[in-house]
């Protein structure tokens, strides 16, 4: 993909190049002079993206001396079409000769920003008085009203097909198009708690739609936008809850120390088990015998006490790269925020389209679209 973006890129460059050939001999017509090149470069901020689209992010790669080293994401990495394509031209002019270049870019409003090396000293550890505390498990059902996935969204080149976010294919696709993927939920209607080991799944297929296909000329692909129907469903989930202070589970029987049932608010309160649960054997057979007597689930329902010591506060300098808005006397130097300068300040500017109010209007993929 790579190689194909510079190939694309050297082929542009070549036309120019070849257009005082094709006029070799008309002599009758026009005089040769010396050709005359202007190159105009893109900077717009899609040219920090790879060339398959998506954002480059910091990491190691080869650079033009062919050593690996890290780079900071972005236009500034190997893997960018910003510096695949100044690579591109670097080859294309260093052998030129007899020719009258011109070198531009498109007009972008600049604000100005410096990136520099910084460090501040920092709390790494934060003071920590020494604790106690009970903990214990609790459960519950919950319903899930109208639960919607998405919008979703993928790019493909196809106008009518596309590969959707778990790896199938669709084809002959229009807006309004709908499939389905089984998923696997909780059957509350087929379980009988407790014991927990009597807990049923089901497969249900859910219904998707799509809604917008977008054709992005600057990249040549279309974006199919996708979005489930509402589905309603039953869960059943775990959670642990604690008292802060408590230094004894005691006979962990109900309010000794845990309670019952532990209210959160709207949704459905949680409930737990206890020693000689008075609720019947069933329940007092599950504090027991956790899911059926798994071994993996030992314990499960049991109140545990927990500690954790003290802490010191510690503190460290750290080290970051950090940009700042203003020239290089405002920024290359300690800041208010109580970062301090060490070193490396560059340009790290912002380029706008010249349109709007400053610094620039959103992007927008009809009247503002990215220059490549």
């Amino acid at each position: 993909m790579k190689k194909s973006f510079k190939y694309k890129f050297l082929f542009l460059i070549t036309i120019f190049f070849l257009i005082p050939a094709f006029s070799y001999g008309q002599s009758d017509l026009f005089e040769i002079r010396t050709p005359n090149v202007m190159i105009i470069f893109d900077t717009s901020s899609s040219m920090n993206m790879g060339v398959d689209g998506k954002a480059v992010p910091s990491g190691n790669a080869k650079g033009v001396d062919n050593v690996v080293r890290n780079y900071e994401g972005g236009g500034n990495h190997p893997n960018s079409k910003l510096f695949i394509a100044k690579q591109a031209l670097g080859e294309v002019l260093k052998d030129i000769e007899n020719v009258n270049m011109g070198f531009a870019t498109y007009a972008q409003r600049k604000e100005e920003w410096w990136k520099g090396y910084f460090k501040k000293w920092t709390i790494t550890k934060p003071y920590q008085p020494e604790k106690k505390w009970c903990e214990k498990r609790y459960w519950r059902w919950r319903e899930i009203k109208n639960s919607v996935d998405g919008p979703r969204y993928a790019n493909d080149f196809s106008k009518d097909s596309f590969i959707d976010a778990w790896g199938k294919k669709h084809t002959g696709v229009t807006v309004g198009y709908r499939f389905y993927r089984t998923i696997t939920l909780y059957d509350k209607s087929a379980s009988l708690i407790p014991p927990h080991s009597n807990l049923k799944m089901k497969s249900y297929d859910w219904w998707y739609m799509v809604t917008e296909i977008k054709y992005n000329a600057e990249y040549n692909w279309y974006t199919y936008k996708y979005v489930s129907d509402p589905l309603t469903y039953d869960t059943y989930e775990e959670t642990t809850k604690s008292l802060d202070g408590c230094t004894s589970c005691s006979s962990d029987k109900e309010n000794d120390p845990f309670p019952f049932t532990w209210p959160d608010g709207s949704n459905p309160p949680w409930e737990t088990y206890f020693k000689d649960d008075s609720r019947g054997p069933a329940f007092k057979d599950e504090y027991e015998k956790p899911f059926g007597n798994n071994p993996a689930k030992k314990n499960w329902w049991d109140c545990k006490t927990r500690s954790s010591p003290q802490q010191k506060e510690e503190k460290d300098w750290i080290y970051q790269w950090r940009s700042y808005k203003g020239s290089y006397a405002d920024v290359c130097k300690d800041q208010p925020d109580g970062w301090v300068y060490v070193s490396g300040c560059y340009d790290d500017s912002k380029y706008y389209y010249p349109i709007g109010s400053s610094p620039a209007l959103p992007y927008d993929s009809i009247n503002r679209p990215h220059t490549w």
